[in-house]
């Protein structure tokens, strides 16, 4: 499955709302890799990822650049390219102690590992590429590092070394620098503060939350549809050419004003309207009712068109 990723989504950090960096595929692949390596959810025990499901099926990664990436599945299934999409998490937020710990393990091959094949790691292993690194010793005394995707690459929650040897010569011995789990039991991350971990690129982010555990949220206006004039009402992305990945745009156009106009005079204050939408109510003042002014914003902006294209 191949995804790619908007070049406008943006980590927002709680309370504040200020922007902390751009949502890439290194991210995804964290995501990928932290969730793989939690427990299965137990919602008696209160321990265990209740996303897990979602993730437990990838067999591996392949970064093709920061906005695409190629996953493969254990499975076959339609909707397979639905599940490991949600959640997503900053990797710069989440790798760091008390979430994750630097590890180094060293083997010696023959005794410890059999190459090619799996690297027997202690821990849970929540690297991606440009985290893991693996040096070898060659036979004849030479140290080299290994390259990902190429020499060794992360597989079903493992890491695995692909090759034996190096221009022809044999691997003696092998260290492994890694990231791990901090705590594989629970996805709630170590007891630190709600401020510093609640980071997302979704339309709200948290301001507060009581002591019942109640979230107050303020929309994100880094959203990628609250940028453009009238991201509420317009949902549908245009499509340009058939060669992936394609570009296109978000227009207001005909159907965005024909949807406006059937909701035109209708109120959501309340027991809503039969024809009450949402999207169409624009006017920041008279808030709860579509009316004229929420109408002629709509047709003012007819035509336009905004929105970067995930190519």
């Amino acid at each position: 499955m191949d995804y790619w990723f908007r070049k406008d989504v943006y980590w927002v950090k709680p309370v504040t709302g200020d922007l902390d960096g751009q949502f890439t595929a290194k991210d995804y692949e964290f995501t990928c890799h932290y969730i793989y390596d939690q427990y299965p959810f137990v919602p008696e025990a209160g321990i265990g990822c209740p996303h897990l499901d979602k993730f437990k099926d990838i067999h591996h990664i392949e970064i093709i650049d920061d906005f695409h990436v190629r996953v493969y599945m254990n499975v076959q299934s339609m909707w397979a390219y639905l599940w490991p999409t949600y959640p997503l998490l900053p990797k710069h937020v989440w790798l760091r102690a008390p979430l994750a710990y630097q590890e180094e393990e060293y083997f010696e091959v023959d005794s410890d590992i059999t190459l090619p094949g799996r690297i027997p790691l202690n821990y849970y292993v929540v690297s991606g590429s440009e985290d893991t690194q693996i040096k070898v010793r060659l036979v004849n005394s030479i140290e080299k590092w290994l390259e990902w995707g190429t020499d060794f690459m992360w597989k079903k929650g493992d890491l695995y070394i692909e090759t034996d040897s190096l221009n022809g010569v044999k691997i003696d011995k092998v260290w492994v620098y890694y990231w791990r789990n901090g705590d594989p039991t629970g996805y709630y991350p170590g007891g630190l503060p709600w401020q510093e971990m609640l980071e997302g690129c979704g339309t709200h982010y948290v301001i507060s939350i009581d002591p019942g555990y109640h979230f107050l949220c303020d929309a994100n206006r880094h959203f990628f549809l609250e940028t453009p004039v009238l991201g509420e009402i317009d949902w549908d992305w245009a499509w340009v050419g058939t060669t992936h990945p394609r570009s296109g745009y978000y227009q207001v156009n005909l159907y965005d004003a024909v949807i406006a106009l059937q909701a035109y005079g209708s109120r959501g204050d309340g027991i809503p309207s039969q024809n009450w939408f949402p999207g169409a109510d624009i006017d920041a003042i008279d808030v709860g009712h579509v009316g004229l002014y929420d109408i002629v914003i709509v047709n003012t902006n007819y035509g336009a068109k905004f929105g970067i294209p995930p190519s």
